[in-house]
C-alpha cells in the first residue's frame, strides 16, 4: 500500500509527469509485456444482472446516454454474447436512452494512424469505409457497427458508434466546420459531454482509456483556429 501511495503521489505531482510516463509506457509496450507475470485465475460465472443492478444503483436509468468502454475478453465470466450484452445495456436505458462506444479504426494504408498526434500524415491518404474498416477498440463496438440500428461517425479519427434516440444527432454534424477535429466542437465526443453521458467501463480500467480527455484540447484548438482565421496574414 505504501508503494502504491508513493506512486500515486509521484504521478499526481504534475500532469507532465503522467504524460511522460504514459508516453514511455505505450511506446515500449511490447518490451514491458515481456516482464509481465502471468496470473492463473479461476474464472467464476458472474450473472450480468449484478452489473445491471450496479449501474442502476449509481443512478443510470431510462433515457440516459451511456459512453461504454469495454474489453470483451474480460467479460467471458458473464457468459453472454456481444449482442446479448448490448441488449442488456439497451434494456437499462430504455427506448429513450442511447448507447455509444468508441469504434476507432485501423487503416491498411497507415496502420499507425492511431498515433496521429505525433505522426506526420501530410502525405497520407486512407480509405475509410464507415461500416467495414476494421475496428480496433474491441468486440462490442465492432459488433455494434454491424447492427442495423447503429449510426457511425463519418469522421475517420476517434470514430464512435451509437444506437438509440441520440445516435443520429450525435453523428450528423461531425464533419461540420472548416477544420473539424476528432474530439472538437461538432464531434460525437463533445456531444456526449454536452448530453451528460455516463462513462461506463465493462471489463476495462477507465483510467487507461483516456476516454474524454482530448475534448478540451480539440475544442480549444478549433476555437483558436476560428479566431485566427479572421486575422490578416
Amino acid at each position: 500500500m505504501a508503494n502504491s501511495s508513493l506512486f500515486n503521489k509521484f504521478m499526481g505531482s504534475s500532469p507532465y509527469v503522467e504524460l511522460f510516463i504514459r508516453y514511455l509506457y505505450w511506446n515500449n509496450i511490447n518490451f514491458f509485456l515481456r516482464f509481465a507475470k502471468k496470473k492463473h485465475i479461476n474464472t467464476k460465472f458472474v450473472n450480468f444482472s449484478k452489473v445491471s443492478d450496479y449501474l442502476k444503483d449509481v443512478g443510470i436509468s431510462s433515457g440516459d446516454l451511456l459512453l461504454v468502454h469495454s474489453s470483451y475478453g474480460n467479460l467471458k465470466c458473464v457468459k453472454k454474447s456481444p449482442i446479448e450484452i448490448i441488449e442488456e445495456l439497451k434494456n437499462i436505458v430504455g427506448e429513450n436512452g442511447s448507447i455509444a462506444m468508441p469504434a476507432i479504426r485501423e487503416y491498411e494504408e497507415e496502420p499507425n494512424l492511431r498515433n496521429y498526434l505525433k505522426t506526420d500524415l501530410s502525405e497520407t491518404v486512407c480509405t475509410y469505409d464507415v461500416y467495414n474498416t476494421k475496428v480496433i477498440t474491441g468486440v462490442l463496438p465492432a459488433t455494434m457497427v454491424k447492427m442495423s440500428e447503429s449510426v457511425v461517425s463519418k469522421f475517420p479519427l476517434n470514430t464512435m458508434v451509437a444506437i438509440g434516440k441520440l445516435a443520429k444527432p450525435m453523428m450528423e454534424d461531425n464533419l461540420k466546420g472548416d477544420l473539424p477535429t476528432a474530439c472538437g466542437v461538432h464531434s460525437s465526443w463533445k456531444f456526449c459531454l454536452d448530453n451528460n453521458a455516463y462513462l461506463v467501463g465493462l471489463g476495462t480500467d477507465l483510467s487507461g482509456s483516456l476516454t474524454m480527455i482530448h475534448v478540451a484540447e480539440d475544442i480549444l484548438d478549433e476555437k483558436s483556429t476560428e479566431e485566427l482565421s479572421g486575422l490578416p496574414l
